[in-house]
């Protein structure tokens, strides 16, 4: 085994440009669903930080499509 660590907190960003009202999600794996995805960000605070910053200053939706 290598000394490498497990991949679980490194996280991407996925973009949802499908939706009327696009979101930032935090996810782990990129899918080929038709949302643009940036990443992978290490350690996963990055990731939260980043997706409170672009959630605040482009004024995303925070809530699921079953919220909203």
């Amino acid at each position: 085994m290598s000394g490498l660590k497990t991949t679980n907190n490194i996280r991407c960003l996925k973009l949802t440009i499908a939706e009327p009202f696009p979101r930032v999600v935090k996810v782990r794996r990129v899918e080929k669903d038709g949302a643009v995805y940036f990443g992978p960000y290490f350690p996963a605070s990055l990731a939260n930080r980043t997706s409170d910053l672009i959630s605040r200053e482009f004024r995303l939706r925070p809530c699921s499509n079953e919220v909203f």
